[in-house]
């Protein structure tokens, strides 16, 4: 996966004004809105920025992702083995057998290529395996989405990520399991005309922003991925159109909500081409 840091100009938050008292343009700026979300506890930037650059730094590293669901990773495994379709293990076997193959991966990953992991919530909270990617030096990260469902009222069906509704307790409990960032996805279908539509785009906008807001709250650094699924007849051009809508509508929403843009966010957008 690669990652870009976020450097954008947001909501600041502390005292207004520079040392004289005389009003900043950066006050001016927050003048123009309230942010939602103006929790942010003054010690939390630091560690936040160090996470948000120990992701991205030194360049040649990247973030992988682990966080298929329990089905997925099965799915992979009897791939491996095809007799493995006559196993008739118990839940419970089925479970150490995911335990033993994701322990044994993080602790041979070559850690000079990898600045940070992704893990299911079974693989940080019941298997308990963050420490052994943090004695490496590797960042353990959260997979804070939970699904989609189609998007009321779309002809597409367009997906809605859900998994806001319990996400601060989730994310409280993932710092406290040894998490340190966190990556929500958000799916967007795209065609040459009628797809996306402004609904979708907006639901998962404010979907990203949330995410990223709750995430901070809870001390981790957000990954943000806006999704776009190309079909066959979408040009380079409307390609390039919808990247541009949806980071933009998601810088929006995130200066609404008061999420730390600045060196404390990580954008993970997919490339601008046609015909993905």
């Amino acid at each position: 996966m690669s990652a870009q840091n976020v450097a954008t100009p947001g909501y600041t938050f502390g005292q207004k004004g520079d040392a004289n008292g005389t009003k900043t343009a950066t006050d001016t700026q927050d003048s123009a809105f309230s942010p939602l979300y103006p929790f942010h506890k003054p010690g939390l930037a630091a560690e936040l920025i160090s996470t948000a650059n120990s992701l991205v730094n030194p360049r040649g590293r990247g973030i992988y992702a682990t966080d298929e669901t329990p089905e997925g990773i099965a799915a992979r495994l009897n791939a491996c083995n095809p007799s493995s379709a006559s196993w008739s293990d118990s839940d419970a076997e089925a479970k150490e057998r995911r335990r033993a193959w994701r322990e044994c991966l993080y602790s041979s990953m070559p850690k000079e290529h990898i600045s940070g992991v992704i893990l299911y919530t079974e693989t940080l909270l019941d298997f308990k395996l963050a420490p052994v990617l943090a004695e490496r030096g590797i960042i353990p990260g959260v997979r804070a989405d939970t699904d989609s469902h189609p998007l009321p009222g779309s002809p597409a069906g367009e997906p809605a990520t859900q998994g806001l509704d319990d996400l601060l307790p989730r994310m409280q409990r993932a710092r406290a399991a040894g998490a340190r960032f966190s990556k929500w996805r958000a799916p967007i279908l795209c065609n040459a005309s009628t797809l996306p539509t402004t609904a979708a785009l907006e639901a998962q906008a404010e979907s990203l922003a949330r995410f990223a807001a709750i995430s901070q709250q809870a001390g981790l650094v957000p990954i943000v991925e806006p999704d776009v699924d190309f079909a066959e007849d979408a040009s380079l051009q409307r390609s390039v159109e919808i990247h541009q809508r949806i980071i933009g509508m998601i810088y929006a929403r995130c200066n609404a909500y008061g999420v730390r843009l600045a060196h404390q966010a990580v954008l993970r957008a997919t490339w601008p081409e046609a015909q993905l």
